[in-house]
């Protein structure tokens, strides 16, 4: 029986592994201001920034922002900074020397993710994902992504 995967699971799985592979490749290239050791901090970072790009419409939305592509484009640098400057504090062998380095990250954090998802043709910013026949709690994304990671 083939598994069945919503498509917001399928977006975030996506958008998760994008991250990884651009904070991997970012890394390598701010070596002074920006240290990471090991793998398990690029993993602990990307399951906070990407489920915060996939619901970055509905973020948005509930923080009263229009939802210009612009807009959008600025508040998700600005928040993934601000994720990625507090992850040097509580994440162990994360490092990120300041604000500035945080936010530069980011920008090309943002760069390379929209450049990949535009090159395997998936929705930057989803026309929203909630827009269906019912609006899903999180409980029941949060449960069905399990459900994908962990089958039983």
């Amino acid at each position: 029986m083939p598994i069945l995967i919503p498509e917001v699971t399928k977006l975030l799985l996506l958008k998760w592994l994008l991250t990884i592979g651009g904070i991997y490749v970012i890394r390598l290239f701010f070596r002074q201001s920006f240290r990471i050791t090991g793998l398990a901090p690029i993993i602990t970072v990307a399951v906070v920034i990407a489920p915060v790009n996939v619901f970055l419409r509905e973020i948005a939305e509930l923080c009263g922002l229009p939802q210009t592509f612009g807009v959008l484009l600025v508040f998700s640098i600005i928040l993934n900074a601000v994720i990625i400057y507090s992850a040097s504090y509580v994440v162990s062998q994360f490092y990120v020397e300041n604000f500035i380095v945080a936010l530069t990250i980011a920008v090309f954090l943002s760069g390379f993710t929209l450049l990949l998802s535009h090159l395997i043709k998936t929705p930057v910013f989803p026309e929203g994902i909630f827009s269906a026949t019912r609006v899903l709690s999180s409980t029941e994304v949060a449960a069905t992504t399990l459900r994908f990671i962990f089958p039983l």
